[in-house]
């Protein structure tokens, strides 16, 4: 098992002495990613996350997820975790695939007409 993406954010608005709160998700299918966004968006209102903060986590997961899911190429799944506490929010992608190198992917902004291909590129920067 391999982390896909493990990305700590910035967490605007903490509340003094909030105890982390984990979500984990198993995704089979790119078809779920809609619920699993819709799940995660109610958990980041209880942890009372900025509007920016909260659309930027859910592009990431849903990205990371996404292209774990795709080409993973195995009937495994994705395991998609989130922990918000006071100070960070961690999330953590994890799939069973051979993995990529990271080094080798170009630095280049992708076209931004085009409707796939800004996955890694955005969890990167």
């Amino acid at each position: 098992m391999r982390a896909a993406e493990s990305m700590p954010a910035g967490r605007e608005n903490a509340r003094p002495g909030m105890k982390a709160q984990t979500q984990t998700f198993e995704i089979h299918h790119v078809a779920e990613l809609s619920q699993v966004r819709c799940d995660l968006d109610s958990y980041f209102d209880e942890c009372s996350l900025s509007a920016d903060l909260k659309y930027d986590l859910l592009t990431c997961v849903q990205e990371a997820s996404k292209n774990a899911v795709r080409f993973a190429d195995t009937p495994c799944g994705v395991h998609v975790s989130v922990t918000v506490d006071a100070a960070e929010v961690l999330v953590t992608v994890r799939d069973h695939g051979v993995g990529l190198d990271l080094e080798q992917l170009t630095d280049l902004p992708p076209d931004p007409l085009s409707e796939s291909g800004r996955g890694l590129f955005l969890l990167r920067f």
